[in-house]
């Protein structure tokens, strides 16, 4: 079945609300891979399972509750010959799918791998996500009211914003990042961390390069 696209960001907002918990994967992209994609994979599920018994818990104490977990990603391609994050959010689904895990791609791009349940697709002109720093002028309001000192684009403009955070089940946005994250994810997590104060969970894993 094809993914869902979700038209418009004041409808993506309120399905967050619906999950018993939402998490953002952040990781390695196709410059830095895995070297070994089924191992990350394993080794986030075991952050992610936690999430997974609260969506359990939250059913059965709300008979009319019906969320999962929303796992969401970048919308990186899943390359079984190129792991990146995209294979290992995959792997993920697959595992974890009839658990109650969903899964969302945030992209500017058209093509959605199957695997997806929902996409959301963010500003044409800019590709990828990133963190940009903002010398001497402050950003926008971090989720905990604080001034934040960098410009978010593409997707990160979308999953790292405060109104995306705030949605969430008790305005709380879990963070797993695999690998180191490159340029990219390990600004955003940077981010997360130190701007948003997100609960965030590293997961070690070796690039593709055999890096950790």
């Amino acid at each position: 079945m094809a993914p869902f696209a979700v038209a418009t960001r004041a409808a993506l907002l309120n399905r967050l609300s619906s999950y018993a918990a939402v998490c953002l994967l952040l990781g390695n992209g196709p410059r830095r891979g895995y070297a070994d994609a089924s191992g990350a994979a394993l080794a986030a599920g075991a952050a992610l399972e936690p999430l997974l018994r609260r969506r359990v818990a939250h059913q059965g104490s709300n008979a009319c509750a019906g969320g999962g977990v929303l796992l969401v990603f970048g919308g990186d391609t899943a390359v079984p010959g190129r792991p990146d994050l995209g294979m290992v959010a995959q792997l993920l689904r697959e595992r974890y799918g009839d658990a109650g895990l969903e899964l969302l791609a945030v992209q500017s791009w058209e093509e959605v791998d199957d695997h997806v349940d929902l996409v959301f697709r963010h500003d044409p002109d800019v590709t990828y996500g990133g963190v940009r720093e903002q010398r001497g002028s402050p950003g926008g309001p971090g989720a905990h009211g604080d001034e934040a000192p960098a410009k978010l684009v593409g997707a990160s403009a979308v999953y790292l914003a405060h109104d995306f955070v705030m949605a969430c089940q008790g305005g709380a946005l879990h963070v797993i990042c695999v690998g180191t994250g490159g340029r990219v994810g390990s600004a955003e997590m940077r981010y997360a961390d130190t701007v948003l104060r997100l609960p965030v969970t590293r997961v070690p894993a070796r690039d593709a390069h055999g890096e950790l």
